[in-house]
């Protein structure tokens, strides 16, 4: 059900489900969304502003006040404004509002939104869902119905697609989950969403504007939470005494902003060195895909995905690495932990080597993991659309992380990888060669012979009349044919010392 002419007020007032009630369910608890108390915040009046200013211009709902927020002045203009259903700015702030405000409309493809004919603005949408039965509501910046459009206007302190900017404030306050929420209520409505765009207007100068698409992993994990949410909130009923959900104890780790997560020494426990790089996949994340039994990119939020590359090396490097790992755990080992732990690498009997693996979360919690970076041989980080290839000799830096879960060890922690040595990338070709075409050669059987006048075509025939001569065909000596054989496989030499062989051949 769509209604245009529900106020804010109304709406808000509503009892169906909102997408912040999701996002407050998700982030925190269903205790802290039932005993949700509205409290009335300065703090988010020029968002207000620029929202009413750029999509609701005719209304005039911005006022210009005072100098500042303090004193009676202030107090008794904004209970005015307030009673007016409108927000009250001071001068600094309504300056600023006017400057964003410009900014966005001095963007051509915003414009094109804010202003397509076919657009209705701040409307209310309602619909049920049909797992559980619970009402539910939206109430979008913009919608086209038309084209099957969402738009959700935004203030933010970096509106920039660069890795760090829109997107970390994007995950981190949940806009994934809105997207997702408004586009499943409109669908329910029998409004079909092809596209959900967030207009991002930064709130300092210059006030830079950039629109930002969502890809459909982003949609499927904010949909994921969603559908989570509500079954959490169908289960707690007409509880008020809903507990948080949270663990009895919980330990405090080492936030990563404490950490000098730039430099990548900082994070290595152990250089992993001349080591051949096998189904890197470290241009984005992936998961596997059972059904198609592959792994297949997809979103960082997305359940199992990760950074990862798998490692083949010698005897030799395959010892010195366990030798760090078997350090590493027998110092973080706390009581109860099994005393020694297996083997983690893959051997091939065949040739003697061994096959390891180090692979980092998509994300942690709610935030992204940074993806590892790759360098070349002189320590220069490559571009971002760099991909590495099975077969290239690389340099691995890792982490260590023991563990004792289901099974105790070491995992592999992904930092960066450095490209010794590229193996070129090949294109498949499904064609052998036959007899034909082959470009720019003078064998090709369809080139036309070249065009000669007749005074050169009479001049040989007298040439040939008067001085006849045998023809001598020299015989072209035979052809030698050698036989391929077959490439030999030779084991390389066993390296490995008594003891450390006697670990690996008693490997479970």
């Amino acid at each position: 059900m769509l209604v245009e002419d529900m106020s804010n007020e109304d709406y808000h007032a509503h009892p169906a489900i909102s997408s912040s009630a999701v996002k407050t369910i998700s982030t925190k608890s269903i205790l802290h969304w039932k005993n949700a108390v509205y409290k009335d915040n300065s703090a988010f009046d020029l968002g207000t502003a620029v929202h009413a200013m750029v999509l609701e211009p005719e209304k005039d709902l911005v006022l210009c006040g005072p100098e500042n927020r303090r004193g009676k002045l202030w107090t008794s203009a904004r209970e005015e404004a307030q009673l007016e259903g409108k927000t009250l700015l001071t001068q600094e702030d309504y300056a600023i509002c006017l400057d964003m405000v410009s900014s966005v409309m001095s963007n051509s493809a915003a414009v094109e939104l804010v202003s397509d004919l076919c657009a209705v603005k701040e409307v209310s949408i309602f619909g049920t869902d049909e797992e559980t039965g619970l009402a539910l509501k939206a109430r979008p910046d913009i919608f086209i119905p038309e084209r099957g459009i969402l738009v959700d206007l935004k203030t933010t302190r970096d509106a920039s697609p660069k890795r760090g900017g829109f997107e970390r404030q994007f995950f981190s306050l949940g806009y994934h989950i809105q997207a997702a929420f408004y586009k499943y209520v409109l669908e329910l409505a029998g409004y079909p969403i092809e596209d959900f765009i967030f207009l991002a207007v930064e709130k300092e100068p210059p006030y830079a504007v950039q629109i930002h698409n969502l890809h459909s992993d982003v949609i499927d994990e904010g949909l994921y939470q969603v559908k989570k949410v509500l079954r959490q909130i169908k289960d707690a009923g007409d509880s008020d005494t809903e507990s948080t959900g949270w663990p009895s104890q919980n330990t405090i780790l080492l936030p990563k902003w404490m950490k000098a997560t730039d430099r990548i020494d900082d994070m290595t426990d152990h250089m992993i060195t001349d080591v051949e790089a096998l189904w890197p996949r470290i241009d984005r994340t992936y998961r596997f895909d059972q059904a198609e039994k592959r792994s297949v990119p997809c979103s960082p939020f997305y359940d199992g995905s990760s950074y990862t590359i798998q490692f083949r090396m010698t005897s030799a490097k395959a010892k010195e690495l366990f030798t760090h790992m078997a350090k590493a755990y027998s110092e973080a080992r706390e009581e109860g932990w099994p005393e020694q732990i297996e083997v983690p690498f893959k051997k091939d009997e065949e040739t003697g080597t061994y096959t390891g693996k180090a692979t980092i979360k998509g994300a942690y919690g709610k935030e992204a993991t940074r993806k590892p970076n790759l360098y070349d041989a002189g320590g220069n980080k490559l571009p971002e659309e760099f991909l590495l290839t099975t077969g290239s000799t690389v340099n691995v830096a890792v982490a260590f992380f023991p563990y004792n879960m289901r099974e105790a060890g070491v995992s592999l922690r992904l930092r960066a990888v450095q490209v010794i040595k590229y193996v070129e990338m090949e294109e498949r070709n499904p064609f052998g060669a036959v007899e034909g075409y082959v470009h720019n050669s003078d064998a090709n059987p369809f080139k036309p012979e070249p065009l000669i006048d007749e005074d050169e075509v009479a001049e040989v025939v007298e040439e040939s009349v008067e001085a006849p001569v045998e023809k001598v065909v020299e015989k072209a000596p035979p052809l030698k044919v050698v036989k391929s054989k077959a490439a030999s496989k030779t084991k390389p030499k066993a390296d490995i010392d008594e003891g450390f062989s006697n670990i690996i051949d008693n490997w479970d």
